[in-house]
């Protein structure tokens, strides 16, 4: 429960009518979050560069899981947890769940939903009732995140990365590495796939420090000998350009995990003015009756928005119910209707036949009248 000091210090405190819009909203929510499809995106990855990318994701993953299963402890600690951890709680694993989603780690992003699902039951029920349930799926994501990550057996799994290679390296200014991070350069192999000048473009680094760099890592002469004009002729514009659009698609690829980063950077800094706020709270003991007292108010309202709610999807299933039982009713008389129907057209056709006999019959009599003297 939020007292006014704490709401002073940069804590938002929450009302009753929050706390049951908040309850009802949930009811009409699935819980999960919507992931944009790479496909409608414009990404056409290659297999390597996917799976580059979902190492990057797996290696890191253990760095976003830290702070979030910190903070959900705090969370679960609380009798009533502060709308504030809720909301931080959500949106990191959201921005953790949309770069799951992206690049296709379909297992963790099932996962993630799922934790993200409890993480809003937080607001209207006992953290007693989900705190196995929520330290189940956390252990679900490590144990994921611990199996996904294994090197695999492509290409991108045994491409040797920057960090390690340019670590080896005595007296090496290691602050390029911004730069070529930030372009999506993580390993050697991209490096030799590369051209000087296309390094230059999406680094934005001088010319002397891309040479720096090669020749630190022994494929300079490579490099520039792909640099060199062809002996058949100067290759095409869309060919020249083709690593330079696979580097910008792998790095709207890793934007994701960027977002996810400084999420959990925002975590992290929320669990530190958390602390310190419970702390004083803690130390200052003043008001407790009352707030514990305001908080089983604030959870009566959550259950009893939650029971209301109950109750209309219960009696939105009995109205689907007797539509149902409707239909069934009326499709039965149709099907009555279109027998009746059938039995009628079978009379008047055997009525018609009767009276084409007799019609044939009749003038046979008129023909044997005619005979007669």
């Amino acid at each position: 429960m939020t007292s006014p000091e704490d709401s002073e210090d940069g804590v938002d405190s929450v009302d009753e009518g929050e706390v049951d819009d908040f309850s009802l909203q949930e009811f009409e929510s699935d819980g999960s979050e919507s992931a944009e499809d790479p496909d409608e995106s414009g990404l056409e990855l290659g297999d390597a560069q996917a799976d580059e990318i979902r190492q990057i994701f797996m290696t890191t993953l253990p760095q976003y899981i830290e702070p979030l299963e910190e903070l959900m402890e705090q969370a679960l600690a609380q009798p009533d947890p502060e709308a504030s951890i809720i909301n931080t709680l959500t949106t990191t694993v959201t921005s953790i769940l949309a770069a799951a989603q992206r690049i296709g780690v379909e297992d963790i992003a099932d996962s993630l939903v799922e934790m993200n699902v409890l993480i809003k039951e937080l607001a209207v029920s006992e953290p007693a009732e989900l705190q196995d349930e929520l330290r189940g799926v956390l252990h679900k994501i490590k144990v994921q995140s611990g199996s996904a990550g294994a090197p695999g057996d492509g290409a991108g799994a045994e491409s040797q990365t920057l960090v390690a290679a340019l670590g080896a390296v005595e007296g090496f200014d290691m602050s390029i590495l911004e730069s070529l991070t930030a372009a999506g350069l993580v390993t050697v192999s991209q490096l030799e796939m590369a051209r000087k000048h296309e390094i230059v473009a999406v680094t934005g680094l001088p010319t002397e420090a891309v040479d720096a760099l090669l020749d630190a890592l022994g494929i300079e002469e490579r490099v520039r000998t792909r640099n060199a004009a062809p002996e058949r002729g100067r290759p095409e514009p869309e060919e020249d350009g083709e690593l330079l659009r696979h580097l910008r698609e792998q790095v709207e690829a890793e934007d994701a995990l960027g977002q996810a980063r400084a999420e959990v950077q925002h975590a992290r800094s929320r669990i530190a003015i958390l602390r310190d706020q419970l702390d004083r709270s803690a130390a200052m003991g003043t008001n407790h009756g009352a707030r514990e007292a305001e908080a089983r108010e604030r959870m009566a309202n959550a259950r009893r928005a939650r029971s209301r709610a109950h109750h209309a999807l219960q009696d939105l299933e009995a109205k689907r119910s007797d539509l149902e039982g409707g239909v069934l009713a009326t499709r039965e008389r149709i099907s009555a209707i279109a027998s009746q129907h059938r039995d009628v057209e079978r009379e008047q056709e055997e009525l018609r036949a009767h009276l084409a006999e007799l019609g044939e019959q009749v003038q046979r009599l008129l023909a044997t009248a005619d005979e007669l003297p």
